[in-house]
């Protein structure tokens, strides 16, 4: 992306509608997860106009997100069990603790 014009009197920089865009894909792409390495392959695909290579992008991209929620929400079942099994208020070392220690973290 090249560089916007000097401020003028004004101090604002000028952007062209491209550039606006293209600040626009990279922020939007950003929020979505996608990379600094992966918003660079989605501007080179813009600009060769390779709808293909966009879509198993973004396709790369869903199943990975996929797969973190996968994971997360294991992550939650396991903390709930461990919570759920432990009795409030122990006199002597804490079951989460010690379950947790052990290895012993509920679901598999």
């Amino acid at each position: 992306m090249p560089l916007p014009k000097r401020p003028q009197a004004g101090g604002f920089r000028e952007y062209s509608d491209d550039d606006l865009m293209q600040l626009q894909l990279i922020r939007r792409a950003q929020e979505l997860g996608f990379t600094l390495a992966e918003v660079l392959d989605l501007l080179a695909y813009v600009k060769g106009r390779d709808c293909d290579a966009i879509l198993a992008l973004a396709d790369r991209k869903l199943n990975e997100m996929r797969g973190q929620v996968a994971l997360l929400e294991k992550i939650s079942d396991t903390l709930s069990d461990l919570i759920a099994g432990c009795p409030h208020g122990c006199p002597d070392a804490c079951p989460f603790i010690l379950k947790l220690c052990a290895g012993e973290t509920g679901k598999s």
